[in-house]
């Protein structure tokens, strides 16, 4: 009997050390979106990602988790996501042999959105338009990017960078993970 008992508990333990073996694989969610245009000489930006994500890297947006549906973010929310990009955020027009003149970026708006994903189901993204003044007949591209919001916290987080064109399409500029070098982020050149 005791014999019998020991067998069992043996085959138990075997079994769930064998299960604890198997990796669990789910899926994360979707990286940051920005989408650059270009309207004469307004150059726009839009930036996206999940709150939860948001939440994680940054604890003070932590309230836009309790009221995590569609809706305009309060002037105060946008002030804190502004400062928040103005360490995280930045685009520069590249000059020979020097680092690039930065251009001043202004958010003009920020909200929060529902998204699905068939594997994911439903979540919350922040979105954000922000805006700047080219000179006169200048345009973005090529420029120098430099990004690492939510991703200087959550490393698996990527970033899709594109173009969209006049007719609304998108292109593809770039893709990346947060990287660093000489404890600084990497930039990412835009053409």
């Amino acid at each position: 009997m005791i014999f019998t008992q020991l067998v069992r508990v043996i085959r138990l333990a075997v079994i769930l050390f064998i299960m604890s073996l198997q990796t669990v694989s789910a899926h994360s969610l979707p990286g940051s979106e920005l989408i650059f245009s270009q309207q004469g000489n307004q150059l726009n930006l839009q930036v996206s990602f999940p709150v939860e994500d948001l939440v994680i890297a940054e604890k003070t947006f932590q309230p836009l988790m309790l009221q995590a549906k569609e809706r305009s973010l309060s002037e105060s929310e946008q002030n804190a996501l502004a400062a928040y990009f103005r360490q995280h955020l930045e685009v520069k027009e590249p000059v020979l042999g020097q680092s690039g003149k930065p251009i001043p970026l202004t958010l003009q708006k920020a909200e929060l959105q529902e998204a699905y994903h068939h594997d994911l189901g439903h979540y919350v993204l922040v979105v954000s338009y922000l805006t700047a003044t080219l000179g006169a007949d200048k345009k973005l591209l090529p420029a120098i990017l430099r990004y690492d919001a939510v991703m200087h916290e959550i490393r698996s987080h990527r970033a899709n960078v594109y173009w969209q064109q006049s007719d609304g399409k998108l292109e593809k500029l770039t893709s990346f993970r947060f990287k660093r070098r000489n404890s600084q982020t990497v930039s990412h050149r835009l053409q």
